[in-house]
């Protein structure tokens, strides 16, 4: 009889863990069918590609149900070797999303679905290495689903504004002056880290000053209530991949080294200006500089002088003295102007670079 309860036990045991795995199995379910990535055939550039390692599920187009992300090779005839992601959507009878390049001759880690997107983690070369350096740059590239396509998270240039009621981001554009800022989700995986970024950075500057960050995000729908209500974009802000308080959207031009946006300025004391600008930002080795208050009075003005060589496209150092002739309002705001020096009558040629300050 003792022998039976043993028996019996261990019966009740492997059934237990049989029931266990099977419940448990990661599959995406569609209907009462399994999503199997390895049944769908998955072209890019009417290449056939295969499945590298093994497919990943998890959550991707918010219908409850577990969906598949797989990670892909094309082998060319030549010596390429190409990498792509895509997706298997719960409800899509097993045919799979559009493909994503990742790159050519990279070196794959893994991927994964979390928080609703497609994560990718792989080493890459620097944009002038040859083919022939072996990856050694960690990069993320994150993916989402947007009406049944699988679209790649951007990664964005622009100026991010963090205070009390506000809390923006103002991408990078032509014409900056025309461009929204868009409202920062509060559900934003980086909300977090970008206070903290700003906060740090920006110690001592003025309220309300813009800071230069870049991120991978997407738009969303605004608020409904509260300060986000006021705007008609949104952006939901993933990852921070750089920040400088220092920087700007025309930091591959003209660099402002020794004084950030919302520094305080003393306009009783001549101004100091010191940092670097590309040779074409130079015309006989000088380009103009101003300082305007809020309405754009100019209070100050005279020219940045090459420390070098200006006769090249790489950076040139360069520094200036202002004396203000004019006094601006206490504790209000103003700008410092770099302007490119453009000889020519052709006004698309102009360019600048604005900082924002106040004055003591």
């Amino acid at each position: 009889m003792k022998k039976f309860y043993i028996l019996l036990a261990i019966l009740i045991a492997a059934f237990a863990g049989w029931f266990y795995f099977i419940k448990e199995k990661p599959t995406a379910v569609v209907g009462e069918k399994a999503v199997d990535p390895k049944l769908v055939s998955f072209v890019a550039d009417g290449n056939h590609l295969s499945i590298f390692g093994e497919p990943v599920y998890g959550e991707l187009n918010n219908d409850g149900k577990q969906d598949a992300g797989v990670l892909l090779v094309y082998n060319s005839t030549g010596s390429g070797t190409f990498y792509y992601v895509a997706a298997v959507l719960s409800g899509s009878n097993n045919k799979g999303t559009n493909t994503i390049l990742l790159g050519d001759r990279i070196a794959p880690q893994n991927i994964e679905i979390k928080d609703g997107k497609l994560i990718a983690n792989y080493a890459d070369r620097g944009p002038k290495d040859p083919m022939t350096v072996k990856p050694y740059i960690g990069v993320t590239k994150r993916a989402y689903i947007e009406n049944g396509s699988l679209k790649e998270l951007a990664v964005l240039q622009g100026r991010i504004v963090w205070g009390d009621e506000v809390r923006t981001f103002q991408p990078c554009g032509q014409d900056q002056g025309s461009i929204e800022s868009a409202w920062i989700d509060g559900q934003s995986l980086a909300y977090k880290e970008i206070g903290d970024l700003y906060a740090k950075a920006m110690q001592g500057s003025g309220p309300y000053s813009p800071m230069y960050f870049e991120i991978i995000g997407k738009d969303v729908t605004p608020p409904q209530d509260g300060f986000g209500a006021n705007y008609k974009k949104a952006i939901n802000i993933d990852q921070v991949t750089a920040s400088n308080a220092f920087g700007s959207c025309k930091q591959n031009l003209v660099v402002l080294e020794n004084i950030k946006s919302g520094d305080y300025i003393d306009p009783r004391a001549p101004l100091h200006l010191t940092g670097r600008a590309r040779g074409n930002w130079y015309f006989e080795a000088s380009f103009p500089v101003q300082i305007v208050d809020r309405h754009n009075n100019v209070l100050a003005s005279g020219f940045a002088s090459a420390q070098g060589d200006w006769m090249t496209t790489e950076f040139v150092p360069f520094s200036s003295a202002l004396t203000f002739t004019k006094a601006p309002e206490k504790n209000s705001t103003g700008k410092i102007i770099l302007k490119k020096d453009n000889p020519s009558d052709m006004r698309a040629l102009d360019d600048s670079l604005e900082v924002m300050v106040y004055f003591k």
